[in-house]
């Protein structure tokens, strides 16, 4: 599976240096969501008297890149809650304990974005794959694809954009679904965005990159020693079973060869001989340095990486480390692809003082990955 992946990502990232693509000069637009689910979250198990709660406030970044024949791809990264309470009665006495629990929960949806002409007001319709990571789980476990589609109506205000939507999204089965996710999904979103040409995008004088970032580990994330097992013990299906990295990039030109850049990284940690996964955010800070060549250039980089995690499985992941690199960029009309093998040295994991048993991840981390920004 790593192998096929890493082949997968070069040739992709061969591929599309070799393609003048016609995105890379359409207009870049980014900002932020905010909304609302109209939906429960859950649906009522058998065994509880189980109360739903709805509201829930959804919001996050967004990014888009407007694209020929009023098509546009849009990516949201989106921070909401899944909310329950229930009362369970004890059977050895009449008193009724009552329960409730808050999972956290990111969802990215990538969509296709197609506008019907218009003048200010224009209508849209959106489709596409939505994937969610869980921050902790509480006794649920919630799919982690779906299909998303939505309509909606773009406001131009200047080089604002307000784009009122209303998006159902349909998830795949619970694994296990002791506390089964409603599969129907239906929001109300508001997207506030500012849209600018890649020739406007510069802070204090200097070009400012934004982009996507994507690629494969080539080490594994837990130590090889035996450790003893873990709270977990029934039967469970990895879904969407592919060791990934991938996530947001920002970079900004400081002088001619140095350049600064900001990586926001989304990774699961797979365990070596279990289903359970520890979700993380890497933030690796970057100081980029390029040598002078036609054509291809080669760079070099190194900084600080944080880290945040959850859905820990009794471990203790690092929260910092420090990130080197070496790779090569090239510009086709406006598009970067920067192809990079990355290694991030991490500081020890804390000691769970609570736990009998604990597992380590691997303090060596090392991944290929490509950057694709405008």
């Amino acid at each position: 599976m790593r192998t096929k992946t890493v082949l997968a990502m070069t040739s992709l990232a061969a591929a599309l240096v070799g393609v003048s693509p016609s995105a890379s000069g359409q207009t870049l637009s980014f900002g932020g969501v905010a909304g609302t689910n109209l939906t429960s979250s859950f649906r009522n198990p058998d065994w509880a008297n189980f109360v739903p709660r709805s509201n829930s406030l959804i919001y996050g970044p967004t990014i888009e890149v407007k694209l020929p024949r009023n098509l546009a791809v849009e990516v949201n990264a989106l921070s909401r809650h899944l909310r329950y309470s229930y009362n369970v009665l004890v059977q050895d006495g009449p008193q009724l304990y009552g329960l409730q629990a808050d999972i956290g929960i990111w969802e990215f949806p990538l969509l296709a974005k197609y506008r019907l002409p218009a003048s200010k007001v224009r209508p849209f319709v959106e489709l596409g794959p939505s994937f969610r990571a869980p921050r902790n789980t509480s006794g649920t476990n919630p799919s982690r694809y779906g299909i998303a589609a939505g309509a909606g109506a773009e406001i131009h205000l200047g080089r604002w954009n307000v784009a009122p939507t209303v998006r159902y999204t349909r998830w795949a089965v619970d694994p296990l679904p002791y506390l089964p996710t409603n599969p129907n999904q239906v929001d109300l979103l508001i997207g506030f965005s500012h849209a600018t040409a890649r020739e406007s995008r510069r802070v204090l004088g200097r070009k400012l990159w934004f982009g996507v970032v994507a690629g494969a580990p080539l080490s594994g994330d837990f130590r090889d020693e035996a450790s003893p097992p873990r709270a977990f013990t029934g039967t469970a299906t990895r879904f969407f079973d592919v060791r990934f990295a991938a996530g947001l990039t920002a970079e900004v030109d400081l002088t001619k060869h140095l350049a600064l850049e900001v990586n926001g990284l989304y990774r699961r940690l797979h365990f070596n001989d279990g289903p359970e996964v520890v979700v993380t955010w890497q933030i690796p800070v970057l100081a980029k340095y390029r040598l002078s060549a036609p054509g291809v250039r080669p760079f070099v980089e190194a900084g600080p990486s944080f880290r945040l995690s959850g859905n820990l499985h009794a471990t203790s992941p690092s929260h910092c480390g420090i990130t080197a690199g070496l790779g090569a960029e090239k510009q086709v009309r406006g598009l970067k692809i920067a192809p990079v093998l990355r290694y991030t040295r991490w500081t020890a994991g804390a000691k769970l003082t609570r736990a009998s048993f604990q597992t380590l991840t691997n303090a060596n981390q090392v991944e290929l990955l490509v950057g694709f920004s405008f």
